[in-house]
């Protein structure tokens, strides 16, 4: 089968990885997978497909003509049988390059929790099905009234249990510490995920005070990039740590490509998110309690 994968994503969370995922599987089952990316995608990193299969196309908005028609000739000189669009932004660009008849098959991930607005009524009427990462996602998907219900089809997100236990059997936790610059007697205590607001690690850093006074051993570690703008988000959680007294005991490790590691050496996991629709916290794929 012939599949075209499209994201505009600039910055690598689940969703993407979500989307590298899958299509590393689709294509080491056999089937002929193709991904359409902005340039300088942080997923084309990840992806081990052939690079021929990689596009790169503005994909500025959801009314980028441009990249639509692009998209129309991808499909068209390929043969693509199942166009799959994962950002809000995405639809309108895939449902117009899927739009010939007889035409590929239209499919949506919807990854996180955030309302649709009444636009994407007419772009989602055309979609085949809307696949929702999680029940909530697909009772919110339900509950806007955009599409009926029987479009909407619930597929949890995947996790990669073997890469995990892989890890952790082959994992030396007095290496990462001493790279860190950990105590090798600490309770560690972390938490991954990009350095947004929603994701709360400002309340983390809070609850951290609270416990630092009443276990001396604890520390605490933040893995996750900060997309905001001159590096806004991580400035404002580093002045709250030193605020709190905290710059020995709160650490910011930002881009870890090894963050199962990270996962490994954990004594205590932390997810202070608003929202989470299915977590697979950033490039690790980590269970996490559905909300």
């Amino acid at each position: 089968m012939r599949i075209l994968q499209i994201s505009s994503a600039s910055s690598f969370g689940g969703g993407e990885r979500y989307v590298v995922d899958l299509s590393n599987s689709l294509a080491a089952r056999g089937h002929d997978v193709y991904v359409a990316v902005r340039p300088q995608s942080p997923l084309t990193r990840f992806l081990q497909l052939p690079i021929g299969n990689i596009k790169t196309f503005p994909l500025r908005n959801a009314l980028d003509a441009q990249s639509a028609r692009a998209l129309a000739r991808l499909v068209k000189e390929n043969n693509i049988e199942v166009v799959h669009a994962h950002m809000a932004r995405d639809y309108s660009l895939a449902a117009y390059a899927s739009r010939s008849k007889p035409g590929p098959k239209f499919l949506v991930t919807r990854h996180v929790l955030f309302p649709l607005n009444g636009i994407h009524r007419r772009t989602l009427a055309k979609a085949n099905r809307l696949i929702a990462v999680s029940s909530a996602v697909a009772r919110q998907l339900s509950s806007q009234r955009l599409v009926p219900d029987q479009k909407i089809a619930l597929v949890p997100n995947g996790i990669e249990v073997d890469r995990f236990v892989h890890a952790c059997k082959s994992f030396d936790r007095a290496s990462f510490l001493h790279a860190n610059n950990l105590p090798q007697d600490c309770l560690l205590v972390g938490s991954i995920g990009e350095l947004r607001k929603l994701k709360r690690h400002d309340d983390l850093i809070k609850a951290a005070r609270i416990v630092a006074d009443k276990t001396p051993e604890a520390h605490f570690v933040i893995a996750g990039v900060d997309t905001s703008s001159e590096g806004a988000n991580r400035k404002e959680l580093l002045e709250l740590v030193k605020h709190l007294n905290l710059e020995d005991r709160v650490h910011l490790l930002g881009w870890l490509d090894d963050a199962e590691k990270l996962l490994c050496a954990l004594d205590v996991f932390v997810s202070a998110s608003e929202t989470e629709s299915f977590g697979l916290q950033l490039s690790k794929q980590w269970p996490q309690v559905q909300q």
